[in-house]
């Protein structure tokens, strides 16, 4: 009678092959899951980052403006045109500066630049105006606008680079430490998940190697005419269950043959019994 080919529950080699295939396939979502987060938030904070780097652009261009008429000598012809183009230039980068500013900070750049530019460009138009018919009290005028309007502007605006800079610093460390922590969630993941694959790999090669050489060690015995051997058979596996399946078909056969041999009344030394598993030695 044969017996069930799976008498006890054990892992088969298509459950541990689907085990590993999940395995790394749950590795590789949980991996794809975190660096796509984590490079969402790395490219938010570059973004950031470069937004911050435009606005430090924008204080200095505007420093720079407002320095470049520092000196302007309102006796020259081609002061007011420089003022004309200057001047747009500052209100332009005025209100890019404004719509960058959070709205607590509007009202300090207002008073520190805005109103103080307007107070300086008054001067200066007033120097020029006056330049025809009293250049040595328009000469006066931009020296004395300059201390009254663009010092304080100019102070204002190292502040805010001063600060800007730092916070620039700050945003670079943050990103080099999202960057390491996308490295360690990257490569932390896929080497747990190589080193368990691997893992696995190796001790179904390990089992497949010893039950494999046992098989054929079982299988030499055979050919040479021993039919007391046996195919290896403990496990679960599907190399068991047909190992199994063989030696009951072995059982069978040496049962037909002893019977045979009894019949015609031969010795039946060297056939093994169904029932049982142990060499026999039994003579007719």
């Amino acid at each position: 009678m044969l017996r069930d080919p799976s008498p006890c529950p054990a892992m088969t080699l298509v459950k541990r092959l689907r085990l590993t295939a999940a395995l790394t396939l749950a590795c590789l979502i949980v991996v794809f899951g975190l660096t796509g987060w984590q490079l969402s938030a790395l490219a938010d904070r570059f973004s950031q980052y470069r937004e911050r780097q435009h606005f430090s652009a924008d204080l200095l261009a505007l420093k720079a403006g407002a320095l470049s008429l520092s000196r302007a000598d309102p006796l020259l012809f081609e002061t007011r045109s420089k003022l004309d183009r200057v001047n747009a230039d500052v209100e332009t980068l005025n209100l890019r500066v404004l719509a960058a500013l959070q709205p607590k900070e509007r009202a300090a750049f207002e008073g520190a630049v805005i109103k103080s530019w307007a107070g300086y460009r008054r001067q200066l138009e007033s120097a020029i105006q006056i330049a025809e018919t009293a250049p040595q009290d328009a000469l006066i005028i931009p020296e004395r606008a300059y201390q009254r309007y663009l010092a304080p502007l100019t102070d204002h605006l190292d502040q805010r680079l001063v600060e800007e800079r730092r916070l620039l610093v700050a945003e670079e460390g943050a990103m080099r430490t999202m960057l390491g922590r996308l490295a360690a969630m990257v490569l932390g993941p896929l080497a747990l998940a190589s080193g368990l694959v691997l893992a696995l790999q190796w001790e179904l090669g390990q089992r497949l190697r010893r039950q494999i050489g046992a098989m054929q060690a079982a299988a030499e015995r055979l050919a040479r005419g021993d039919l007391t051997a046996r195919l290896p058979d403990d496990g679960g596996d599907e190399l068991a269950d047909t190992a199994r399946l063989l030696n009951d078909f072995l059982d069978i056969l040496v049962d037909k043959l002893r019977s045979l041999r009894r019949s015609s009344g031969e010795p039946t030394t060297g056939l093994r019994a169904p029932a049982s598993r142990e060499v026999e030695a039994e003579t007719a």
